[in-house]
């Protein structure tokens, strides 16, 4: 799922980066955690607010642990930016 990155010292600017993930299960999920240290970034398995600065959603609506109303007052609070995977395969230069 993932590719090499193109530099040793990751991506400029992801070191600034605390990322969780919400909804996605075994192989993608470890897949996507392997991406983010790769890329410079941290993973942050539980969500906490004050320290997480991108929310990887698998799906928008919720994942069973958080519901859509849940997740929108959050983000609202804390400005937290949600995004889909996409973003992380963007970041390395390619398309799924």
């Amino acid at each position: 799922m993932y590719a090499l990155v193109r530099d040793l010292n990751g991506i400029p600017g992801a070191t600034s980066l605390v990322i969780c993930l919400t909804g996605y299960q075994r192989e993608d999920r470890e897949d996507i955690m392997t991406m983010v240290e790769l890329m410079g970034a941290q993973v942050s398995k539980p969500l906490i607010a004050t320290k997480v600065t991108l929310l990887i959603c698998y799906e928008f609506e919720g994942d069973g642990n958080f519901n859509n109303e849940e997740l929108k007052v959050l983000s609202k609070e804390v400005t937290l930016p949600f995004i889909n995977c996409s973003y992380i395969f963007d970041s390395y230069g390619y398309q799924i």
